[in-house]
């Protein structure tokens, strides 16, 4: 049995209560319990690609070298208008973009004198 929460479980303005309870068989997640009822916000079909969006931006700062505004310019330029609203602010991404390069960063710099 698995048991999941509302990913809005944690939000200060919804703390949304949903729950459900499924069960694994074979390779599939079949609903043992779910009540719709029990979500106090709107469904938003637009995260997932949201979310998508937000992941090709950090990858393609991990292998470019623009700065974080071109990126952010040539993300939205190719991003639907339905999806542009669900994105986060510009400083939001411009400081994902900057930890996205970071990390890359550190990953080619050497740790020790043999490297």
């Amino acid at each position: 049995m698995y048991y999941w929460v509302c990913e809005r479980k944690t939000q200060k303005e919804t703390k949304c209560t949903a729950r459900a309870t499924t069960v694994y068989i074979g390779d599939q997640h079949k609903i043992h319990k779910f009540d719709a009822k029990q979500h106090n916000h709107a469904p938003e079909a637009s995260q997932p690609e949201a979310l998508k969006t937000c992941n090709q931006m950090k990858e393609l700062a991990q292998i470019s070298n623009d700065q974080p505004a071109q990126i952010i310019s040539n993300i939205i330029a190719t991003t639907s208008r339905e999806i542009q609203p669900c994105l986060p602010r510009k400083d939001a991404l411009r400081q994902q973009i900057k930890r996205a390069k970071r990390i890359c960063d550190e990953e080619v710099k050497p740790k020790t004198l043999g490297d």
